[in-house]
C-alpha cells in the first residue's frame, strides 16, 4: 500500500528531471522553519534548503536561530546554528535529521504535508534523541518560501 501511495504522490508531484525533482511545482527549495515546544510557545525560527531525490532520499541544510520572545533555556537539542541535513520521501511526508553525521546527539523532524499542497510545506514533531533515547520534543512547520537574502 505504501507503494502504491509513493508511487501516486510521485506521479501527482510531477515528472523527474536527473535525480533530484526540479522543475515547477517541485517540493526541491526553500522552507522557512518554525518550532515550538509541546505547549505551542514559539522556540525557534530559520531555514531549510532542501533536495528531493528520484529515489526518495532527501539532502540539504538548515540554518536555525532562536526566536525572538523564545525562553533560550529550553531544551531543543543541536538545531541552532547551521549545518547539513539528511532525511527520506514517506508516503504522507519526510522524516529528517539534523544532524546525520553525529550517533549521540540528533533532532529529528517527522513531518507531513498538511497545507494548502504538497508543494507548499509539511508540519509536524521535533525530537531530539540522545543515546539515552528522546530528551525534549515539540510541534515545527516548514512552508516553501523564496530565499532569504543576507
Amino acid at each position: 500500500m505504501k507503494r502504491l501511495l509513493f508511487g501516486f504522490w510521485l506521479v501527482a508531484a510531477g515528472t523527474a528531471c536527473s535525480d533530484d525533482l526540479a522543475g515547477p511545482g517541485a517540493l526541491s527549495g526553500h522552507y522557512a522553519y518554525a518550532a515550538s515546544d509541546s505547549s505551542g510557545n514559539a522556540l525557534l525560527v530559520g531555514q531549510l534548503d532542501l533536495t528531493f531525490h528520484v529515489d526518495s532520499t532527501i539532502t540539504g541544510s538548515w540554518s536555525i536561530d532562536w526566536a525572538q520572545e523564545a525562553d533560550q533555556n529550553t531544551a531543543v537539542g543541536p538545531q541552532t546554528g547551521e549545518g547539513a541535513l539528511t532525511g527520506v520521501l514517506v508516503a504522507d511526508g519526510v522524516v529528517l535529521d539534523l544532524n546525520p553525521n553525529i550517533a549521540d546527539d540528533n533532532v529529528y523532524l517527522s513531518g507531513t504535508f498538511v497545507l494548502e499542497s504538497v508543494t507548499d510545506g509539511f508540519a509536524g514533531q521535533w525530537h531530539h534523541s540522545t543515546l539515552t533515547g528522546p530528551v525534549a520534543a515539540g510541534f515545527f512547520t516548514a512552508a516553501k518560501h523564496a530565499p532569504l537574502t543576507h
